[in-house]
C-alpha cells in the first residue's frame, strides 16, 4: 500500500477541494496506484465526502477524522504531504519529520526552516497543483529518496527543534535584546 497522508483541519472546503482534485486528477499523479489519508475533521467534511464519491476515488480515500495524536500515524505514509496557503511555523511537518517521513510542502511562511528543498523534503510553490502533483509522485516512485528525506529531516529536527534547543535559543535572544538595551541606555546617559 503506498498512501500519502494530509492534515486538515477541513474547514478550508476550497483548499481540501483542490487537493482532492490535485491527488486524483492531475496530470503528473495520473496512474499513481495510492491512498489519501486524510487526518483531520470539520464542518467542510461531509460535502468532501460527497466530492470524493463524485470524482470516483471514495475508496481511495481514509477518513481518520479528529484526533489528538495525529503523530501515531505518521510513521506509516510514505508521503507527508502539506500544501497549505499560508503558514505560521509549520509543526505538523517537524512531527511528520521526526516520524522520518518523506514530506511534500509548499513554501509559505517559515516551512522553509524545516523543509530544505531536496535535503529534508521537497518545497513547491503554494497553489500549483501540477508542481505538487509531481512532488508526490516523484516521492512515490523512489523509496531511496523517499528514505533519505526522511533521515535527513528527522536530523534536522533533534539537531535545530527540540524543545532544549528552541528554549537555547530564545535565551540567546533574550540575552542579546538585554544587552543591546544596556547598551542602549549607556549612549543615552552619556548624551544626557
Amino acid at each position: 500500500l503506498v498512501s500519502v497522508c494530509l492534515t486538515a483541519a477541513m474547514t478550508a472546503f476550497y483548499c481540501l477541494r483542490l487537493w482532492l482534485w490535485v491527488f486524483f486528477r492531475t496530470p503528473a499523479l495520473a496512474g499513481a496506484i495510492a491512498t489519501l489519508v486524510l487526518i483531520g475533521d470539520g464542518s467542510e467534511r461531509r460535502p468532501l465526502e460527497r466530492l470524493a464519491q463524485e470524482l470516483g476515488v471514495h475508496e481511495r480515500v481514509v477518513w481518520i477524522g479528529w484526533s489528538d495524536e495525529p503523530r501515531r500515524y505518521l510513521g506509516a505514509f510514505d508521503v507527508f504531504a502539506f500544501p497549505s496557503r499560508s503558514e505560521g511555523f509549520p509543526l505538523a511537518v517537524l512531527e511528520a519529520l521526526l516520524a522520518r517521513s518523506a514530506v511534500v510542502a509548499t513554501d509559505v511562511g517559515s516551512v522553509a526552516e524545516a523543509i530544505r528543498d531536496w535535503e529534508t523534503g521537497l518545497l513547491v510553490p503554494a497553489e500549483d497543483s501540477a508542481a505538487l502533483g509531481g512532488a508526490i509522485r516523484r516521492l512515490l516512485a523512489d523509496e531511496a529518496l523517499r528514505r533519505r528525506l526522511g533521515e535527513h529531516g528527522r536530523r534536522l529536527v533533534l539537531e535545530r527543534f527540540t524543545a532544549d534547543r528552541m528554549t537555547r535559543a530564545f535565551e540567546s535572544l533574550y540575552d542579546a535584546d538585554r544587552e543591546a538595551r544596556a547598551v542602549a541606555a549607556e549612549l543615552i546617559a552619556v548624551r544626557a
